[in-house]
């Protein structure tokens, strides 16, 4: 299933997933599903706008692994991430730091400084860490018998998903799917749905039956799990979200149907302009909006505001906030790309790749 033509509908997936990964962030940290009383309208379309976007992570993340199969494993990428990460991390801290001295701390400059130790933003940590395995996972994928990959992702699928679904327990540790671990499950499926072509000639009707189902799954157990539990207890208790985890064998489902589903799209030539323009810069929105220094700046709950109004114009003023925090950030990370190559940073980059690997190699001459 080797193919080296670029499928732009699987580019089109990630500025999707994007777009649904900055309305994640705005429903949880932004304190919309907190604030929602149950019962209420607002609640009804909070919840069920999670449901509907909670596999855009796992989607990211299969994509990884789709396009990255075949690609041949060079340092320079994750040190061009690494530059990339510390302009938003280190930037947007010091600007806040002079514009609120009284909030913020030369404490937050230095773990902004240093955002893989102090985990500043989680999915590049976790990313940063499985970014050298894989060249080992891809050879297992391209070698290693089709039989012995299959059985290889059915036991993760039951030890990690499966079973964690049932206790509704982290059992072995995937942090809920917020970890390297879990993101190399889902490179490695992708990765094998691509090399495989596993999957990928259902329908487009099957992929959208199939996500229905799964996401109505979800809508299912949250809204009977929170009616029991406020029945039972008074409050909601956290296991009604049982099923919205990463690691939801249900979530995983979503995100393969998705993927699928992408990577039949085929645009026309101004389709595939405009995905050439956006793709490149997902990665930057979520750096910018989701530097934790601006949360904190924005203090708790910073957009429940929302729920004052009546639900239609609440829904209209949630769309407007994710278009607008998604369009500023891809403007902002337009122009940081403009100015890095105007300052011609890849040069840069390519120099400390090559120390890297010099200081490497001397490593590796003691083994």
């Amino acid at each position: 299933m080797a193919s080296n033509e670029r499928n732009y509908g699987i580019d089109s997936l990630r500025i999707v997933s994007m777009f649904m990964i900055v309305m994640l962030h705005v429903l949880g940290a932004g304190g919309i599903l907190a604030k929602s009383a149950w019962g209420t309208a607002h609640y009804f379309a909070a919840w069920g706008v999670e449901n509907l976007i909670l596999c855009a992570v796992n989607c990211y993340a299969l994509i990884s692994g789709f396009v990255g199969v075949y690609s041949k494993f060079k340092l320079k990428n994750i040190v061009s991430l690494w530059f990339q990460v510390e302009f938003y991390s280190l930037g947007i801290a010091v600007a806040l730091y002079l514009l609120a001295p009284g909030v913020f701390g030369t404490g937050d400059l230095v773990k902004s400084a240093l955002p893989v130790l102090f985990e500043r933003y989680w999915y590049f940590s976790a990313y940063f860490c499985m970014f050298f395995f894989m060249p080992f996972m891809n050879r297992f994928v391209l070698e290693a018998p089709k039989d012995l990959q299959k059985k290889f992702l059915a036991l993760c699928f039951v030890l990690l998903a499966v079973l964690p679904t049932i206790v509704d327990e982290d059992v072995f540790h995937s942090m809920n799917g917020y970890s390297a671990l879990w993101l190399a499950v889902m490179y490695i499926l992708g990765a094998y749905m691509r090399h495989h072509g596993a999957w990928l000639g259902k329908s487009k009707l099957f992929c959208v039956s199939v996500f229905a189902v799964a996401v109505g799954c979800n809508l299912l157990a949250k809204y009977g799990l929170a009616f029991l539990s406020i029945r039972l207890t008074g409050s909601e208790s956290i296991h009604t979200n049982v099923l919205l985890e990463y690691t939801s064998p249900t979530i995983i489902v979503a995100s393969v149907m998705l993927l699928i589903l992408f990577s039949r799209i085929k645009w026309g030539a101004c389709g595939v302009a405009v995905v050439k323009v956006l793709a490149p810069l997902t990665f930057g929105v979520y750096l910018i909006h989701m530097q934790p220094m601006v949360w904190q700046y924005l203090g708790e709950a910073p957009f429940s505001w929302i729920l004052e109004q009546p639900v239609y114009k609440a829904t209209l003023l949630f769309i407007g906030l994710v278009v607008g925090i998604y369009v500023s950030c891809s403007a902002i990370e337009f122009i940081r790309r403009t100015f890095f190559k105007i300052l011609r940073v890849s040069t840069l980059e390519n120099l400390v790749s090559e120390k890297i690997s010099a200081l490497c190699r001397r490593l590796l001459a003691f083994f």
